[in-house]
Order: structure tokens, then sequence, then C-alpha cells
């Protein structure tokens, strides 16, 4: 289970009439448990990839949606290997100063 996460991303996109489709990429950060026959708490560190839109909708404001894969390889616990990766899908509104 992951308990949290965080990244920290660049953002690369091209505003075409109002419409910035992107691409995002960058390190990743996760604190996980595993609950089987020992209790483990770990924080690890992978790669983060994904890409969204967002949308001016007025002169201020726009909205977004994104996904976003993360993967922090594969860990060992009591002897069995595990494969910690997660998958996000984000929509926002966002107001531009």
């Amino acid at each position: 289970r992951i308990n949290w996460d965080g990244s920290i991303r660049g953002r690369l996109g091209v505003d075409v009439d109002g419409i910035l489709p992107y691409v995002e990429a960058g390190v990743a950060f996760a604190n996980a448990d595993l609950n089987a026959a020992a209790s483990t708490n770990s924080t690890y560190t992978g790669y983060t990839v994904g890409g969204g839109l967002e949308f001016k909708v007025a002169d201020p404001v726009s909205v977004n949606v994104e996904y976003r894969y993360s993967d922090y390889g594969d860990q060992n616990y009591a002897g069995d290997s595990v494969h910690l990766n997660d998958s996000t899908v984000k929509a926002g509104v966002n107001y531009h100063f």
C-alpha cells in the first residue's frame, strides 16, 4: 500500500489556440507499507512520466486533466520481490495571476 507520494517534474508543452498539450517527466518519491509475515514501511525513489491537456476557459482560468505513471522498481520484502508502481489521473482548475 502506498501511503503518500510526491514528485519533482518538468513540463514541456505547446499552446495551440488556448489548448496546451504537454508531457512531463521527473523524479518520484513514495512511502509504502507491506503487511505480510513482517510489516515493513519504507520510502522509495523512482521515475515518473505523464502527459495532459490544459484548456483556457476564461482570461485568468484554465482547466486540465493529466495522467502520471510512477515506477519505483523491484523491492524485496522478506525474500519476496514486489514491483512497486502507481498510476494517477488528475483534473484541476487553475487561476493565472
